[in-house]
């Protein structure tokens, strides 16, 4: 089963705790697969902050290879160790790692987050024709690209109040700041565009970083 700690997702700190980000991985031999993170401190994942994970190397590894805005407001890739080890070898999570969620659970209410309801959320009929699933609303704080599954074309740009919808937190592959959504709409009550069974899905444009960008409620550009 996922958790916010494992493979390629979007995650939110909603721990009371400041993680430490470091430059590189270092040996240890009380973590399984052997590495910690370690080096030198080049960042801080503060409450209520995202970031993206790159997939762990190996299933029990402890450390974690993450992307996020760095103080100079710089797309960097950093290591987290969310693990310790007890005494039988199992990896045991930390008590902040315990804490993370998955960004799609979860919306911003002023300077915190809160988690969606039935007013912030819709059911959408699947692509398929087939069946239909309820998704969560985000609304764009600031104008939004919406990628298609290539990453390299441009589907629409979805203007400050216009919606996204999703119930997934996966990011890109080798766009890893952009977020798998599932339909978009440019104002409250616009149609929902969705991509058809071939043209495969949208990716919308996180805005991690530069001046305008931001990962904290008060800055990021889903609320």
């Amino acid at each position: 089963m996922a958790t916010p700690l494992s493979g390629r997702l979007a995650t939110v700190n909603m721990s009371s705790t400041s993680i430490p980000v470091y430059n590189t991985t270092v040996s240890s031999g009380s973590h399984i697969g052997g590495l910690t993170a370690g080096g030198t401190q080049i960042g801080t994942i503060y409450q209520y902050e995202f970031f993206t994970q790159k997939p762990t190397a190996t299933i029990n590894a402890s450390v974690r290879q993450i992307v996020f805005r760095n103080p100079n407001h710089v797309k960097t890739y950093g290591y987290i160790d969310p693990c310790t080890t007890n005494m039988t070898g199992n990896v045991v999570y930390t008590s902040w790692a315990l804490n993370m969620a998955f960004f799609h659970n979860y919306r911003v209410n002023g300077s915190s987050l809160i988690t969606f309801d039935s007013n912030h959320q819709v059911t959408l009929t699947n692509v398929s024709g087939s069946g239909s699933k309820i998704y969560n609303v985000f609304v764009c704080n600031k104008a939004t690209q919406i990628y298609s599954d290539d990453g390299a074309t441009l589907v629409a740009t979805v203007p400050v109040n216009g919606r996204i919808c999703t119930i997934e937190s996966t990011v890109g592959e080798t766009n890893d700041t952009r977020l798998r959504i599932h339909a978009y709409r440019n104002t409250s009550t616009a149609n929902w565009a969705r991509p058809s069974t071939t043209t495969g899905g949208f990716w919308a444009d996180l805005q991690m970083t530069g001046s305008s960008g931001g990962t904290m409620p008060t800055n990021r550009n889903l609320v």
